[in-house]
């Protein structure tokens, strides 16, 4: 309630074992919202074993899952299921605004990541929308021979060489009809040896913040989870106007631009799946 309050705070994350007053934890939720303040909760006690554990450390009953779930949709809860996403929806509650949609386009160096790509999205029921053919000539003039050319798109050596071209080819699926938001296959660079990742990113940023800003929110997703340095860190605060999350958050992130929406009718929530 006094993070809701807080001039300070965008975004509150909570960590939460059991909730003793629910109609206290009602009244900060709805000042928050009423404040324009997202909420993301972690929520433990998924299973019964889970449930006892807590009770035997806080010594509060912790409820079930679904039915915090349940209370958190009505309030407008973000409900995440691990730390990793927890930290991500955070990051992307932040930096990505409102989301105009939950078609997600991708711009990848790496043939061996649009694979997992695909795999993962039929594994969680998620499909990539269709290029606009018009997107599809100007890629393919581009691209040429070593890139494979599509969604998620392969740049390959061309677009992995030359910042210029992946520059384009971003401005280009950003463009297309049928894509609402843009994720770009780039990590922060741990040290200052990573001359190439920084380089794309301050790129990436550039395109989000200049003189002729893409059309879609845009971030950059890394090919696995890492520990950050103070590098990093440092190079993170001057990418404004970019979300960058860790592994492949493409799945979770279609069921957040789905709610993510303007809507003054009602409070919305999600859940990362």
């Amino acid at each position: 309630k006094y993070l809701a309050t807080d001039e300070g705070t965008e975004v509150i994350g909570c960590f939460i074992e059991s909730i003793k007053d629910i109609g206290t934890f009602r009244e900060a939720c709805e000042l928050a919202a009423a404040n324009g303040k997202r909420v993301v909760v972690l929520k433990v006690g998924a299973s019964p074993e889970g449930r006892k554990a807590a009770l035997a450390h806080t010594g509060s009953v912790v409820g079930s899952l679904r039915a915090f779930e349940a209370l958190a949709a009505e309030l407008g809860v973000v409900v995440v299921h691990t730390q990793d996403e927890l930290v991500d929806a955070i990051e992307l509650l932040l930096n990505a605004g409102v989301l105009p949609g939950p078609r997600i386009g991708v711009v990848s160096h790496s043939g061996g990541l649009k694979d997992l790509l695909m795999d993962y999205a039929s594994q969680q029921g998620v499909s990539f929308p269709r290029l606009d053919p018009a997107t599809t000539e100007a890629l393919d003039a581009l691209l040429g021979a070593g890139s494979s050319v599509g969604n998620p798109l392969d740049t390959g050596f061309p677009g992995l060489s030359n910042p210029d071209i992946y520059q384009r080819c971003v401005r280009l699926v950003a463009g297309d009809p049928n894509i609402d938001v843009v994720l770009v296959q780039e990590e922060l660079p741990r040290t200052a040896a990573k001359v190439r990742e920084e380089r794309y990113l301050r790129n990436l940023s550039g395109l989000a913040r200049g003189e002729d800003p893409l059309p879609k929110p845009v971030g950059a997703m890394s090919l696995s989870s890492y520990s950050l340095t103070d590098h990093s860190r440092a190079i993170r605060r001057e990418l404004p106007g970019i979300f960058v999350l860790q592994e492949f958050l493409v799945f979770r992130l279609e069921s957040v631009a789905d709610v993510l929406q303007e809507d003054e009718a009602k409070h919305h929530t999600f859940v990362f799946r």
